[in-house]
Parts: structure tokens; sequence; C-alpha cells
């Protein structure tokens, strides 16, 4: 089952539990990913997981922003982690920079960084950025 459907689902499901904040979160979504459709925009399940990251960096910033996260926030960050990929510790990161990728030892600080996309495709959603950065950059 596509990742959209299963959201879709999760929704139909959350409107019979009358929780406003899942509600509230579900519909955001569903929303911004029915207004892509009606631009004939095809999501794909990477492309949805690229928006609940989209979405919960968001919610991040305004509680950097403004000290403190609502209730309403929280929930909607839990009602989106359940969706994204486990992301691999910073060790298991590392461990299979080095192990697939072999010839970045020997390449200098700049040369390394010209690697992410390559390296952030390999992990597929899996690994975030910044740390794929501190490790090509400890390496």
């Amino acid at each position: 089952m596509s990742l959209h459907k299963k959201i879709e689902e999760a929704f139909r499901d959350s409107i019979k539990t009358h929780n406003k904040e899942v509600i509230r979160a579900y519909r955001l979504l569903i929303s911004e990913m029915q207004r892509r459709h009606s631009l004939n925009v095809e999501m794909s399940d990477k492309e949805i997981i690229s928006l609940i990251k989209k979405y919960i960096n968001l919610i991040k910033e305004t509680e950097k922003i403004t000290k403190q996260i609502s209730p309403e926030d929280k929930i909607a960050i839990e009602v989106y982690l359940q969706y994204l990929p486990v992301e691999l510790t910073e060790d298991e990161i590392k461990e299979k920079i080095l192990h697939n990728f072999q010839e970045i030892k020997e390449l200098n600080s700049s040369e390394r960084i010209k690697q992410m996309g390559r390296i952030m495709k390999f992990f597929n959603g899996q690994a975030d950025g910044n740390v794929v950065r501190k490790i090509l950059n400890e390496i």
C-alpha cells in the first residue's frame, strides 16, 4: 500500500476518534498532497516523506523562535514521525559510508562534501544530512 493511501486511511480512522489535533495534522498533510495533485504533480512516497520532514522542520523552527511548542504541534510531530523511515544512528551511518564508499577516505574535505548528493541518495531518507556532513568532515 502506498504511503498516500496509508495516510488517507489513518485520517479516516482519526475522524472516528474525534481527536481534533490528530485530525488537524492529517488534514494539513492531505490538503497539501491534494493541492499538488491538482497541479498534476504525482506524489511518490519519497516526496511525501520529504513533505512530512518539511512540516516537522517548520514546527521545530517555530519552537526555536518561540522557545515553546504547542500541544497541537507535539501531536502533529507524533503523527508525522510514524510515516518516516527509521533513521540510522551516527555510528551506523559512518559504518555504511566507509563500507560502501571506500574511496571517500582518500578525498580531501571539500571533495568529500561534493559526494553528499550521492551518499544521501544511497541512504534514501534513513540518514540526516547534517549527520552525514559531520561524518564526512571527520573522516
